[in-house]
């Protein structure tokens, strides 16, 4: 899956959205260091890789699909 550069840039600099992150199955990430290609997609999609992720936490973006963006307004709206 692809992605643009500027929804990884955007989501990286919201600070508050990455410490509220709980690496779970069915996430998306990105590793920290850019690269000049199409950036694409990780999706945490089994425990090894939530277990690599959730130990290395500060080294990935967390790109939050739709629908958790939209649990975080609700929540925040409540």
């Amino acid at each position: 899956m692809k992605v643009k550069k500027e929804y990884i840039i955007m989501c990286e600099k919201a600070e508050e959205l990455q410490k509220a992150w709980q690496p779970e199955i069915g996430d998306y990430f990105y590793p920290k260091r850019y690269e000049d290609r199409e950036p694409l997609l990780f999706m945490i999609a089994n425990m090894e890789t939530l277990q690599e992720v959730e130990k290395n936490k500060r080294k990935y973006i967390w790109l939050p699909r739709q629908d958790q963006l939209q649990e975080m307004l609700k929540d925040a709206i409540e």
